[in-house]
């Protein structure tokens, strides 16, 4: 059975001014402003502006002449975007805005005009032939545009400032202000709106907008507001930085991708923004700029899948934003319960730091006071995301997060070292180091820390960069400790060495500096004073030596290093007197440290790698001291070596002494030790020489008592040492001739020297050199007196027993003598008595030697032995070496000329012939012999003609070969003189020697080489790349003219170091340097360009790059590039030749030409490019889009045409659902819901038991049925929608009658 048809259907509705009023009523009287403000933003625009338009407009005919009444005052709002369909069909809708102050609203946009009303029984006038129905009528301004009607209106908008001629990108709404007649019969509000009260509620708006009040509007930018012509505000957002910018840009559409059916795979179930905004205000003369930190998150994922699925259908995902003003310590303070719970559980980036708005999770929480005072700037420096909060609000989330079991991380020491573990800001904090050192370190200083947990703890400082360093830096701690000085003296000895690991005391706090010097932190592994041990290391750095590389055992110091050395040497003495220091004796850091200063403002090393002289330690109360005084007094320069203790402090110098006869690498010695002080006498000859009779005979006496007590404990090495080494002793010479000779064999221990008297037959003569005793050998030729060969006799009992005691006499060699002593001492001399004696030494030792050995050979060669006679008659010994002299008799005396002084002297060749043949005597042609042979032919003129023939013929000329012939014998036609080598020696051989012009013209060498070789040799060069050989080839060139066959050469160097051919090159200076196109193009190497500017002018290098040239170079990548696209060097040349071709001034032709490089690396013409975001979907995806590595500013002067502006210039719609989809629509049950939301339930009684008495009724109950025994019958009902209804329910009722109305 069909259900039954109804008597009456009765529409619910209400009517519009009601729903209107009611709305108004809901809303404060400014937000009408604001919501215009978030209309503009809805409808994507970028600016708004308010006008306040206080004029009255004349004119008739009217559409309508009831319109004439808003004509007056009124509030003009202009918009950057032009109104949609859906726009115009939502000022039609209930839930629209708040319309309080205004009457009949006209709005103008593009090329239509709307006039509006919400009280249709106003203008309904059928009688009149025009009727505006209801919610408002559109007129076509371009089609109407003769209409008087039409344009009588339109004068109402001028203030707007558009021009309505012709279509405009904009939208203007004109709300009349209304007058006290019309707010008498208003079915919305009766009330007057002034023109004071809008501007009053403008500046409202001005100083709400500069609070913050478009920060969470998503395209608006901008907003004026006038009055009249008058600007009375104007507010700008801007991001602080391009990255700021980008983020804000980039809301819309990443919140809007959270939506998707099916996200990206990876895709974050969170959707997070935060950038920095700035507000630009300016009021009448003031202007103000507020910075805020904006936080937008969203978040698609509830963990419960079905809520997640209902959510994302109707786009309520929930969205967070919240600003925090960087200016103000406020945003905190008025947040309830619920909010602060929900911003931590939800984990929301919102906590305001000097970073920017963080998690809960990832802030450090404090109460502002002393801590923040004190450790602020340091804390904001390391980038710490410190929220400092009120102290109400403090304790306020302390207590939220314990009532929700979440912990607080509180700053301590303890976080931030943790925290600085992880941050690589805490590098850069050097100036903040003090502060943030001290803090990290509280809980150790104030004792908080257990000595158990100490060491545990301490891990926590290896990774920070907090410690101050001498570098001026913030170290960390690594696998070295730090060295700590022990005060600010210490710190100031060791400045220069080990800055990086040594603390600098300034910069540590008194707390700190305390705690680390106490028992509590010196830990090896942490941080330790320096010991000697340290030295090895610091030394080299504070005491800088010149040539460092040199190995020698002693320096020239600077005598402002004693100062130095002063500190350095009472720091090592107090180390030593240290109860826990080692004694000098065992360290052996400081062995290979030049710190031992000596007189004569020198210095050595503590000890040397090979055997050095000794160095005497004189202390004041020293028996030498007065010696040793008394001898540098003098002006006599002396270089022996004895401590300088004047330099050292005498606590040091006490402590060398200690070490001197326990260590002997120290090579240190006292006067009270036998071994080590005559090992020194011996090395320190001068020393000696400079003393007095009465000085040398208290030496000897000193030695000799040393002997007769030390003596016998002397080791036998040492003393076999001193007896085998030191033979310094006199002796009796025969004839009157002294003989002395030098040291033989060299010694490897220190020289004694002889302070005895030396005799000869009519005086006594000092000796001041190391000498030796020998016997005299028998026939001996009278011989000068040779430094350091000597026959000594002893003329006291002290000099018996030393001679004794080392048993000094020996028997040296007559070859040794002859060879070691006596020829190096003679030498070549000047004077005839000198030669003769040479002469006759040489007689003799020649007569002595019938088969000469090969050492004898060997030393007869060193030296000028042989006695030379000239053929042209000269008088007078020479003597020359064996190896310049030739034997008369041989075949290459001929060589020579009559007057050459080669041959020996006659007789002294007849009575040593056949020894001189056996060591060696020129009998055969050498390469010695050509050369020398050579060298004079070009020096001299005799037969110069005759021997030119034969001379070019000949291969008779040594020269060498670069290509790997070595050296050969060659004809002057295959070789080239020494000077013009570079020209030829990767072709021909060069003559090691200097040739005067003169013989090259024999040699022919004065004519000009042939250009073969030296294209030859140019070619070598290059392919060895050979710059020298290629610049002395190219001049050459140059000067011979006719370089035009260089053209098809790469001869040419470029600033990149290559050799091109000149076709690809330009002169230096140009475009290029600035835009570089090599391999393609380059520019001349600078020098090479200055050394070969001619050369480059005949081969036609230019200066200035052209667009041929640009094109040439675009070519070639094209063709290369065909296949596997650009690869990066060439992207990079491409954009040097787009900023050229900005530079060039070129016709539109030849510009057209460049192409542009797109997104995927292809070189496309540039019609087919454009700017602007790549990442867009629909039809605009397949736009190709300039690279990313061309610059905006580039891509701006190449006049790229914008993605967009292509889109509309082509009529390809926009796909504005991706940045709008997100926005919720409103439906009528959205407001019915809304109304309820803003009513408690006891107020719903209020409202029946209102609408009782309206109908006039007595008596009202209410009966509530809890339908315990389940819901009614549901089988068959009218509808199958009123099934959930039949449930448990609430009547009301009541006797009074409801009428139709």
């Amino acid at each position: 059975m069909a259900p039954p048809a109804p008597s009456r259907s009765l529409e619910q509705n209400s009517p519009i001014t009601t729903i209107l009023r009611q709305i108004c009523e809901s809303y404060p009287e400014s937000s009408c402003l604001r919501e215009l403000l978030q209309n503009a933003d809805d409808a994507q625009a970028s600016e708004i502006e308010y006008t306040l338009d206080t004029r009255t407009y004349e004119g008739v005919p009217l559409i309508h002449p009831g319109l004439q009444a808003y004509h007056g005052p009124a509030l003009l709002v202009k918009n950057n975007k032009v109104f949609t369909d859906s726009d115009f069909d939502s000022l039609a809708s209930i839930g629209d805005s708040a319309k309080r102050n205004y009457q009949s609203p006209g709005i103008t946009h593009r090329v239509c005009l709307l006039i509006f009303s919400r009280q249709r029984p106003y203008f309904h006038r059928p009688s009149s032939g025009m009727v505006l129905q209801y919610g408002g009528n559109m007129y076509d301004i371009l089609q109407c545009r003769e209409s008087e009607e039409l344009q009588n209106h339109l004068k109402t908008f001028q203030q707007a400032k558009v021009d309505t001629s012709r279509a405009v990108d904009a939208t203007v709404i004109r709300i009349p202000l209304r007058t006290e007649t019309q707010a008498e019969s208003s079915k919305i509000v009766n009330r007057q709106a002034t023109v004071e009260e809008i501007k009053k509620a403008l500046c409202d708006l001005g100083r709400e907008i500069r609070a913050g009040g478009m920060l969470f509007l998503r395209h608006v930018r901008k907003a004026t507001a006038r009055i009249d012509d008058a600007i009375l505000w104007e507010a700008r957002t801007t991001g602080a930085t391009d990255e700021d910018t980008k983020a804000m840009s980039s809301i819309p559409s990443a919140f809007s991708s959270m939506y998707a059916a099916a996200p990206n795979p990876g895709q974050s179930e969170e959707c997070s923004r935060s950038f920095h905004v700035n507000i630009e205000y300016s009021e009448g003369q003031s202007s103000s700029l507020r910075s805020f930190l904006l936080q937008h998150s969203m978040s698609r994922s509830s963990g419960d899948l079905a809520l997640d699925a209902w959510a994302r259908k109707r786009k309520l995902f929930p969205w967070a934003a919240v600003a925090a003003p960087l200016d103000s310590g406020e945003l905190w303070s008025s947040l309830d319960d619920h909010i602060i719970d929900r911003i931590i559980t939800r984990r929301l980036p919102v906590w305001n730091t000097s970073i920017g708005c963080v998690p809960f999770e990832q802030g450090f929480f404090v109460p502002d006071g002393d801590l923040v005072r004190d450790y602020g700037n340091s804390f904001r420096a390391i980038h710490l995301p410190l929220v400092c909060l009120e102290e109400r609000m403090f304790e306020k989330l302390q207590q939220r997060a314990l009532g929700l079991a979440i912990e607080v991380r509180i700053l301590s020491p303890e976080y931030l070292r943790r925290f600085l573990q992880k941050n690589e800001q805490s590098r850069k904090i050097h100036d903040y180091t003090p502060l943030l050192l001290h803090y990290c370190l509280q809980d150790f200083i104030d004792g908080a820390v257990t000595v158990e947990e100490q060491s545990r703890l301490r891990n926590e400082f290896r990774g920070i960069c907090l410690w101050p360093t001498l570098d001026n830096s913030s170290a960390m701690l690594k696998d070295e400790p730090f060295l700590l000085p022990r005060g600010m003296e210490e710190m100031a000895l060791f400045s220069s060495s080990r800055k990086s690991k040594t603390l600098d005391l300034e910069h540590l706090a008194p707390p700190v500096l305390a705690y680390l010097q106490s028992y509590a932190f010196k830990e090896p592994n942490v941080v330790r004073q320096r010991t000697i041990a340290d030295l090895d290391i610091d030394w080299t750095q504070i005491y800088k030596i010149d040539r460092p590389d040199d190995q020698a055992d002693n320096r020239l110091r600077k005598k402002e290093d004693d100062e130095l050395l002063r500190l350095i040497w009472g720091w090592i003495s107090a180390r030593c007197e240290e109860a826990d220091s080692p004694p000098l004796l065992s360290i052996h850091n400081l062995d290979s440290l030049f710190l031992m200063p000596l007189n004569g403002c020198r210095i050595r090393k503590v000890v040397s790698s090979r055997k050095i002289s000794l160095t005497l330690v004189l202390e004041d109360a020293d028996w030498m001291r007065e010696l040793w005084d008394e001898r540098v007094s003098r002006p006599t320069r002396s270089a022996s070596l004895v401590l300088d203790t004047k330099v050292l402090p005498t606590r040091a110098v006490k402590l060398l002494v200690s070490a001197a006869t326990k260590r002997a690498d120290l090579a240190l010695t006292i006067s009270s030790d036998l071994g080590s002080l005559l090992a020194w006498l011996a090395d320190n000859e001068i020393f000696i020489v400079g003393l007095s009779d009465h000085q040398k005979k208290i030496l000897t006496r000193q030695l000799s008592l040393l002997v007769y007590q030390q003596g016998p404990l002397l080791q036998p090495e040492v003393k076999q040492a001193l007896s085998g080494k030191c033979c310094n002793f006199p002796s009796l010479v025969k004839s009157l001739l002294l003989l002395r000779t030098s040291k033989l064999p060299p010694l490897w221990f220190i020289q004694a020297l002889i302070i005895w008297d030396r005799v000869s037959s009519t005086e006594r003569v000092s000796i001041g050199t190391t000498s030796r005793s020998i016997r005299t050998i028998e026939a001996l030729p009278p011989i000068p007196s040779v430094p350091g060969l000597a026959f000594y006799a002893p003329l006291d009992t002290d000099e018996k027993h030393l001679l004794k005691f080392f048993d000094l006499l020996e028997k040296v060699p007559l070859d040794d003598l002859f060879f070691e002593h006596l020829i190096p001492f003679i030498g070549d001399p000047e004077d005839s008595i000198m030669a003769e004696v040479k002469l006759q030494l040489v007689h003799f030792v020649l007569d002595k030697t019938s088969r000469p050995s090969d050492s004898f050979k060997s030393n007869f060669a060193r030296f000028k032995l042989m006695p030379s006679s000239s053929r042209s008659g000269t008088n007078g010994v020479q003597f020359r070496p064996l190896a310049t002299m030739v034997d008369p008799t041989s075949t290459i005396a001929n060589l020579y000329f009559e007057d050459d002084d080669v041959f020996p002297e006659p007789a002294f060749l007849q009575r040593h012939h056949e020894v001189l043949r056996l060591c060696g005597l020129t009998r055969q042609l050498t390469q010695p012999i050509l050369i020398e042979r050579a060298r004079t032919f070009a020096t001299c003129s005799r037969g110069k003609q005759q021997l030119m023939g034969k001379l070019r013929a000949l291969k008779w000329l040594p020269v060498t070969w670069a290509s790997g012939k070595g050296f050969q014998m060659a004809s002057p036609g295959i070789g080239r003189a020494l000077d013009e080598k570079e020209l030829v020696d990767q072709v021909q051989g060069v003559f090691e020697a200097t040739v005067t012009p003169e013989w090259k013209a024999i040699l022919g060498w004065d004519q000009v080489i042939e250009r073969p070789v030296l294209l030859e040799q140019l070619k070598k060069s290059l392919a060895h790349r050979s710059r020298g050989r290629v610049d002395r080839v190219l001049v050459y060139l140059d000067d011979l003219g006719d370089c035009n066959f260089l053209k098809q050469t790469a001869c040419i160097l470029s600033s990149h170091g290559d050799y091109l051919l000149p076709e690809r090159l330009l002169l230096p200076g140009g475009l290029l340097s600035k835009y570089p196109l090599a391999p393609y193009l380059d520019e001349v190497e600078p020098s090479f360009a200055r050394k070969h500017s001619k050369l480059l002018k005949a081969l036609g290098i230019r200066q200035d790059i052209t667009f041929d040239d640009i094109l040439n170079v675009q070519n070639i990548i094209i063709e290369s590039a065909q296949t596997r696209g650009l690869s990066n060097d060439q992207l990079n040349v491409v954009i040097s030749l787009l900023e050229l071709s900005t530079q060039l001034q070129g016709d539109s032709k030849a510009t057209a030409t460049i192409k542009i490089p797109d997104t995927e690396g292809r070189l496309l013409p540039r019609s087919e490019i454009v700017c602007g975001d790549p990442n867009v979907t629909g039809k605009m995806a397949s736009f190709s889009f300039v690279s990313s590595k061309v610059s905006p500013d580039l891509v701006a002067r190449l006049g790229l045409e914008n993605s967009f502006a292509r889109a509309t210039r082509l009529g390809i719609e926009f796909e504005d659902e991706d940045e709008d989809e997100y926005t919720p629509r409103e439906k009528l049950t959205t407001t019915i819901s809304d109304t309820l939301g803003r009513y408690t339930v006891d107020s719903t009684f209020s409202e029946f038991l209102a609408n009782a008495n309206d109908c006039g009724a007595s008596q009202i109950s209410w009966i509530l049925d809890p339908c315990t025994e389940g819901a009614y019958e549901s089988s068959a009902l009218l509808s199958e929608e009123l099934k959930q209804l039949q449930g448990s329910a609430l009547f009301v009722y009541n006797n009074g009658g409801k009428k139709k109305k």
